[in-house]
């Protein structure tokens, strides 16, 4: 499968030292969001607040994100081009030691990638690289690769994720409607902690734990686990209390304890031990019927206010960006996974031509720092295993 970039993604905030608040402006741009403060973003915020307030009490910092891979076009992370005090710089933050990191951070130089066409390829410091139809170039020297020189630097370069690959679909159409339910505005979104292997299971299970939690008191202990704002239920972004989950849940469900993973049974059982543990019991209610995954049922759970746990095979997780058009960027994961759902959206386009087009989406906390709340889409490449809905009183 050949990778496309990803958007863009335009941020902008304003860092007052004295307080340390941090506040995301949308930006007057077609593609332009808000900052979704993953822990990538996280990352590069706390960097740019160190690295940037010496000699001043107030920041005006933009920046934008672009996606980097490696030398196998496997994702590593990010590059972020921002404007400081109007001074041009870039930051570079992968997927290292099981958690993002910094690796470059230069506040007077604009990024080695900004006038880059395809892929852009991160070796090692100060190496850049970008790949554009199966030829890989050095950015300094702008000289095309040879087979050594490519293997040479696979050696010695950081690795990403293996087992995901990106790609997109800009869709233009004439009208566009939507039916949704959503659990709440702004859904959990627990993703990856350092030192556990094969962890998608638990962190699933702690995303349904955090959902919850905000009905069951101290399901996590001496937390609350969202927030109120205008009026709309936002849950908190990860914290090490939803970490301490991960990690009580990686124990109790035994994850590779039998093998790779974590086994539907091993799943159930762990999550019914933690509930217990903390006073609280759980249920399932299918999704299934004949052994075929059923979207109705999957709806009624929802609409009933239970999330999803959801057992897949291959898969296909989107970001949406609409405009005048719907930018669509998708994660695709091959291998077995398990992610938590917390509301559907069926989107139903009509083009030109009069033909139509609906696409069937459960909104979930994917479990990847990248794009942590997603779109799985049940249609494409996926296998669906199992689903059922939780319910923990």
């Amino acid at each position: 499968m050949q990778l496309t970039k990803q958007k863009t993604k335009l941020i902008a905030l304003t860092i007052l030292v004295v307080i340390f608040a941090m506040i995301a402006i949308a930006m007057p741009t077609a593609n332009a969001q808000s900052l979704n403060y993953d822990d990538f973003d996280t990352v590069f915020l706390e960097t740019a607040k160190e690295l940037c307030s010496a000699n001043t009490t107030e920041i005006q910092l933009t920046a934008q994100k672009e996606p980097l891979f490696d030398i196998s076009l496997n994702m590593l992370g990010y590059v972020y081009d921002f404007i400081y005090n109007e001074q041009s710089g870039y930051a570079i933050v992968i997927w290292l030691n099981d958690q993002p990191q910094v690796t470059e951070f230069v506040i007077d130089s604009p990024s080695p990638y900004e006038e880059v066409t395809g892929n852009k390829i991160y070796v090692k410091f100060l190496t850049h690289l970008y790949e554009n139809e199966g030829d890989f170039f050095l950015i300094d020297q702008n000289i095309k690769l040879i087979e050594e020189d490519i293997q040479l630097l696979s050696t010695i370069g950081y690795r990403g994720m293996g087992d995901i690959t990106y790609s997109e679909e800009r869709i233009t159409y004439t009208s566009k409607s939507e039916n949704k339910e959503r659990l709440a505005f702004r859904h959990p979104a627990v993703t990856e902690v350092g030192g556990l292997s094969n962890a998608c299971a638990p962190i699933a299970g702690a995303n349904l734990i955090q959902y919850w939690d905000r009905f069951n008191e101290n399901l996590i202990p001496n937390f609350t686990s969202y927030t109120l704002t205008l009026g709309q239920i936002m849950y908190k972004p990860m914290t090490i209390n939803a970490e301490n989950v991960v990690r009580d849940l990686y124990s109790d469900m035994g994850t590779n304890s039998n093998g790779p993973g974590t086994t539907l049974t091993q799943f159930k059982n762990g999550l019914s031990t933690y509930c217990n543990e903390h006073g609280y019991s759980i249920s399932y209610n299918t999704c299934m019927s004949n052994g075929q995954f059923s979207y109705s049922l999957a709806k009624q759970c929802i609409e009933a206010g239970q999330p999803l746990a959801l057992f897949v095979d291959t898969f296909t997780i989107a970001d949406i960006t609409s405009s005048e058009t719907d930018l669509i960027s998708y994660l695709h994961g091959n291998g077995s996974h398990i992610m938590a759902g917390f509301g559907y959206n069926e989107i139903t386009y009509t083009f030109s031509n009069g033909s139509t087009r609906t696409d069937y989406y459960i909104a979930v906390a994917s479990g990847y720092t990248t794009y942590s709340r997603a779109f799985y889409n049940i249609s494409i490449n996926t296998i669906i295993d199992n689903v059922f809905g939780v319910v923990i009183t």
